[in-house]
């Protein structure tokens, strides 16, 4: 999974700074998929994002196995992406983990209603996964703290944070965002959907450079989470 999200990031990257050094807009690295567009011919439309450099779609809102499989699908015929599926469905079967892993181009991210009940038949699976939190989730720094403990314990490997779609904004989400872990927590990457996926987009268009280890090692001890 890592050398093909290494090899998607590699090629979608080149492919932005072409359409970027040719005067384009380039879209963004990732995109955002509602189940709708999760059917049989998306794989046209997945192949003329990855033409123009898209390199991992996230996919939101798959309601049943049957969702799931036109997903994986997807996924075996379009190997040159990376698939996101945040709150995949309670249903899914052993067999569709198992087709998953074979593909080795999808990462589950859970919900925190759906992480207890899903993680362990995640894990069993040999799936990567890890869990998807909304900003109005968190009680605070330290519950949270043990919280993605606790989820790292089970094996998530990812923490993605992100506003919820249907709450006004949170006051609270930039301090948040700043007192997180910079890059891993007991394991798990710990982001946030839409503020590091700018910063990775301006990463593959050489807008930004890479932090330097030795500062970034110093800010991380005056952080606290």
């Amino acid at each position: 999974m890592l050398k093909m999200a290494y090899q998607a990031f590699s090629r979608g990257g080149q492919r932005l700074r072409e359409l970027r050094a040719a005067g384009k807009a380039p879209p963004r690295w990732i995109q955002i998929l509602s189940e709708r567009e999760v059917q049989q011919d998306a794989l046209s439309a997945l192949q003329r994002w990855g033409e123009q450099g898209v390199s991992v779609f996230w996919i939101d809102g798959l309601r049943d196995a049957a969702q799931l499989n036109r997903l994986l699908t997807l996924a075996d015929n379009h190997r040159r992406a990376v698939y996101v599926v945040a709150n995949p469905p309670l249903d899914c079967s052993a067999d569709q983990l198992a087709r998953a892993v074979r593909s080795g181009n999808i990462c589950f991210l859970p919900g925190t209603d759906r992480f207890a009940a899903q993680a362990e038949q995640l894990s069993r699976g040999s799936a990567l996964f890890g869990v998807c939190r909304t900003y109005d989730e968190i009680a605070g720094f330290e519950q949270e703290r043990l919280y993605l403990q606790g989820c790292a314990e089970q094996g998530a490997l990812l923490a993605i944070y992100r506003p919820n779609p249907n709450l006004p904004p949170d006051p609270r989400s930039e301090a948040i965002y700043h007192s997180m872990p910079s890059d891993r927590f007991r394991g798990a990457v710990v982001g946030d959907l839409n503020r590091d996926g700018e910063v990775v987009q301006q990463l593959l268009l050489h807008q930004r450079s890479f932090p330097n280890p030795k500062a970034a090692a110093h800010r991380k001890k005056k952080k606290q989470f």
